[in-house]
């Protein structure tokens, strides 16, 4: 894999050199703010709390990718990124929102109590950390691609509409 990927020292460490920045950039974004963009939870804290979470091992996500296999020099390169504002603000992110319920209005998010997330970690018992994780890529798949041909069957369905109400048919 290391192969396949060109995986050396020296891109490690300009994969962490990035990793950094990022984290530098939303760390100087959020001062003196409790979310990246305006001022509610949005698309911008989901995608980055969702692509932050591996490497800072998300406590809700223990039972799946146990922090104490990491190798140590991962360890210390999550301990470093929790410690930032920015990885704080994604760790908030999967204790307040994870497993949020949408208000009654329809438009906003009612958080979920994070203490009951840390007691009901997500689990799947399937034989060991490599069957773990084909079987939450499946659990994905099988949500995500219903999803996605629902949305794409949405925009196919307006936009010939629209194109029926241009061409006056």
């Amino acid at each position: 894999m290391r192969r396949a990927m060109h995986i050396s020292a020296e891109s490690a460490a300009r994969s962490r050199e990035e990793i950094d920045a990022i984290f530098d950039e939303v760390s100087a974004t959020l001062e003196g703010k409790a979310f990246i963009v305006g001022d509610r939870f949005t698309a911008a804290d989901l995608t980055f709390a969702s692509l932050a979470s591996p490497l800072l091992s998300v406590p809700q996500f223990a039972a799946i990718f146990p922090p104490h296999r990491f190798p140590p020099q991962l360890q210390s390169t999550t301990q470093a990124l929790r410690a930032t504002p920015a990885g704080q603000h994604a760790l908030k992110c999967y204790a307040s929102f994870r497993f949020a319920s949408l208000a009654p209005d329809g438009m906003n998010l009612l958080p979920s109590d994070p203490s009951a997330n840390l007691q009901r970690p997500l689990t799947i018992r399937s034989g060991g950390p490599r069957n773990n994780f084909l079987a939450l890529t499946a659990a994905v798949l099988v949500v995500a691609t219903p999803c996605a041909l629902i949305v794409q069957q949405l925009y196919t369905r307006r936009a010939i509409d629209a194109n029926r109400s241009n061409t006056g048919s």
